[in-house]
């Protein structure tokens, strides 16, 4: 899901509680585009990088292993030396395993369209500067030999691995069976090699398609399928009522995003 920090603040434990459910990925894309207070102002935001912060902080304590992407956007016409330094502080803080880094472009009939831009250097200059702050750091290089259970959905680009994801949506480079097309298939791996945009790994098993095995975060086994399916039949009323809200509350934060981000610049 995607959503920005004024939305889900209120929201934070239901959110956590949701995205720990077996069949919903522990993945969130929340957008910050800036490390300081004083361009998110002149952006219009409405938050600042502190309630950024809590947000994630929350959710990586309550939400194990959870995958956070996020954007940042460099060279906004107000953006100084130390607002940029303040944005690639808080990539080192965190440490996104996927960061989206655009450079400003304003669009017309908006605010920004009309501040004076920066000089044309500068500004890929500053995105050349977080692009390799951000290509300094490998995620997951101490989960090499773990094992994780993965739903393969779709073709490397390779041509020759399939591509599978935990319950983080973690992306991992599966191997091809020799006899068996793992396609749509549920399959247990061992984390052999990471790089910056991968995590390749060895193929341990596959599970039958009447098994029970699901998706994991690599830190514990999670409930059978067929077990979790059994359970929700016996969920009373109320707690119907809570997913419910919840699923319908993340749809609105996902339109309301896009609603939002298209007023802005």
């Amino acid at each position: 899901g995607m959503s920005n920090p004024p939305y889900i603040q209120e929201h934070l434990a239901v959110i956590a509680k949701a995205l720990n459910h077996r069949n919903v990925y522990s993945f969130l894309h929340i957008p910050v585009q800036s490390g300081s207070n004083r361009v998110l102002y002149a952006m219009k935001r409405k938050y600042t990088v502190h309630e950024f912060e809590r947000v994630c902080d929350y959710l990586l304590q309550h939400v194990p292993r959870i995958h956070i992407a996020t954007d940042f956007i460099c060279g906004f016409p107000t953006e100084n030396d130390e607002d940029h330094a303040r944005s690639l502080q808080l990539l080192h803080k965190y440490k996104f395993s996927q960061v989206n880094i655009s450079q400003f472009y304003s669009r017309p009939n908006t605010p920004a369209a009309n501040m004076k831009k920066l000089d044309s250097k500068i500004v890929k200059q500053r995105s050349r500067e977080m692009t390799k702050a951000f290509k300094s750091y490998v995620s997951f290089g101490e989960r090499i030999g773990e094992r994780h259970t993965v739903l393969v959905s779709e073709i490397a680009k390779d041509s020759h691995h399939f591509v599978g994801h935990n319950k983080c949506f973690d992306h991992f480079l599966v191997p091809p069976h020799a006899d068996i097309d793992l396609m749509a298939k549920v399959v247990t791996v061992e984390i052999e090699e990471v790089g910056k945009y991968f995590i390749k790994s060895r193929l341990i098993s596959v599970a039958n398609d009447d098994d029970a095995e699901w998706v994991t975060n690599g830190l514990s086994d999670t409930l059978p399928a067929s077990k979790t399916v059994n359970s929700a039949k016996r969920l009373d009323g109320k707690n119907n009522v809570i997913y419910l809200i919840t699923l319908t509350s993340f749809i609105v934060v996902v339109l309301c995003a896009f609603f939002y981000r298209g007023l802005h610049f």
